[in-house]
């Protein structure tokens, strides 16, 4: 009987893994906008191996932002019309209850629907990691666009 109830509660036992990122293209400033909220333990998972430091430990000090700068924007990826990665800027992160909040800027001068976004963050920790984008155009949900990434996933268009 018990391993019954056992076999009927693994589901609820298992860990979700998932980032959310709110991208908004600013045409007024000419730059894309990124906010992205990630689980501290699975990021920090994440930071420690891509930087191999197994000690890293994150928290709301600047203390690891150069390998947190360097992760985010090693696996988080715009590219132009011309398939030419965009180099974004580590704005800086802020801690929530169980996230953090990451802000990044990319600059977006000629701004087209050719552009794309990459985004496989964690995916190199949790096969099962998900990343969702819902992107915008300024402050209007016209043009808005929800993608989802998983582990090998490609690149995908902007609206």
């Amino acid at each position: 009987m018990m391993f019954f109830l056992l076999l009927a509660c693994l589901p609820f036992l298992h860990e979700y893994h998932s980032s959310i990122t709110e991208l908004r293209y600013k045409s007024k400033k000419q730059t894309i906008e990124v906010i992205t909220s990630v689980f501290i333990d699975d990021f920090e998972k994440a930071v420690r191996k891509h930087a191999g430091n197994s000690k890293l430990t994150l928290d709301e000090t600047k203390k690891y932002e150069a390998e947190v700068s360097a992760y985010i924007l090693a696996h988080l990826k715009l590219q132009n019309a011309k398939q030419q990665t965009i180099q974004g800027t580590y704005i800086g992160k802020k801690m929530k209850e169980e996230t953090f909040e990451i802000y990044i800027e990319f600059p977006a001068k000629n701004y087209s629907d050719k552009w794309r976004v990459l985004n496989d963050a964690i995916t190199e920790i949790y096969a099962d990691q998900i990343n969702i984008i819902n992107c915008f155009h300024n402050d209007e949900s016209v043009g808005r666009k929800t993608m989802m990434f998983r582990r090998g996933a490609s690149w995908d268009s902007l609206p």
